[in-house]
């Protein structure tokens, strides 16, 4: 092994990362074909969008086309590159050199062709196994990968690197909000992860809780992640007006027990009744939360139970932009204070 392969990983143990490459690289095998077909694709998707020109095109293409033939075992392992995707493209770009074959990955990284690769390879292998229920899953699945409902099965266009990410699900159909609600749950539990072996916090505002407890998966994630987000340096605030929806749920029961801070409005009386048990509080406790007054309410802090009053005023510009109440502010049409 030549003294180069050893300068980037100084301080790391050499046959770790030896051990790492052998076997990504073992994996990536199973899935060359649909590697390919990937780059196939997404050539063919940049030549007809004009991003590329069509000589171009045609030779990445043709030097893909003859890796297909040819298989894999044609690629050397480059030396500190650790996966099969990275040895490919030095592979084209050797074929047909930097100029052309650099811009076989114009637009997308590895993060983008790894979910579409994984897709192709397992739909692969359901079909591909005797059992009907596998072939009933593979077919199914085609619905939201190839089908009328794959507006999930594509490539983001969501920049999740932005330090504010918004998700709405409110407009999706009923097909569509379980799949969404997962997609989404899976990208915040990403983001989360990601930022914390960078060294950052991660805060997670979830509005209308009860929305995600309608769908059984997108409860369960919640009530797993509930508890990841604490050891991953995540601050997760959930916010819902439907108390009493999500004391029929019992995992979000747990959750709201189990939450160090919460901030009780104004509660109806058998939410009220729901919530006295739940977290044991007396009721001369819940008189702050009856008949409050907007803005007031009781914080439980641990064990420490605190009544509050937090009028805010309302002929301020913040109350214009932040109020949802109906024909007040900024969407009730009221001109907003300077």
């Amino acid at each position: 092994m030549n003294k180069d392969y050893y300068k980037p990983y100084e301080g790391r143990d050499i046959k770790i990362l030896d051990q790492h490459a052998a076997n990504t690289i073992a994996e990536d095998h199973l899935t060359f074909p649909y590697q390919l077909l990937d780059h196939l694709a997404h050539v063919l998707m940049l030549k007809e969008q004009g991003i590329i020109s069509q000589e171009d095109a045609a030779q990445i293409l043709g030097a893909v086309l003859k890796l297909r033939r040819e298989g894999p075992d044609i690629v050397p392992h480059k030396p500190g590159l650790t996966d099969l995707y990275s040895n490919v493209e030095e592979w084209v770009i050797a074929q047909v050199g930097i100029q052309v074959g650099g811009k076989m990955h114009t637009g997308r990284s590895r993060n983008d062709m790894n979910p579409a690769i994984e897709r192709m390879y397992i739909r692969r292998k359901l079909l591909e196994q005797p059992e009907d229920k596998a072939i009933e899953i593979a077919l199914s699945l085609e619905l939201y990968t190839t089908g009328s409902l794959d507006i999930f099965g594509r490539e983001s266009t969501v920049d999740l690197s932005k330090p504010y990410v918004v998700f709405d699900i409110h407009g999706l159909g009923e097909q569509l909000k379980p799949a969404g609600s997962l997609v989404i749950t899976d990208t915040i539990l990403n983001r989360v992860t990601l930022n914390w072996k960078r060294g950052k916090r991660t805060h997670v505002f979830i509005d209308e809780f009860h929305v995600m407890f309608e769908n059984e998966q997108s409860g369960i994630f919640f009530n797993s992640a509930w508890r990841q987000f604490r050891k991953r340096g995540a601050y997760p605030t959930a916010i819902t007006q439907n108390v009493e929806y999500l004391l029929d749920s019992v995992q979000a029961s747990t959750m709201l027990s189990n939450s160090e801070f919460l901030v009780m409005l104004s509660q109806a009386a058998s939410d009220r009744e729901k919530l006295a048990k739940l977290l044991n509080i007396s009721n001369e406790q819940m008189s702050y939360v009856t008949n409050a007054d907007a803005g007031c309410g009781l914080i439980r802090y641990g064990s420490a139970l605190v009544p509050f009053i937090n009028r805010f005023p309302r002929d301020t510009r913040l109350y214009a932009l932040m109020t949802t109440k109906p024909g007040e502010g900024v969407f009730g049409g009221e001109e907003v204070p300077a």
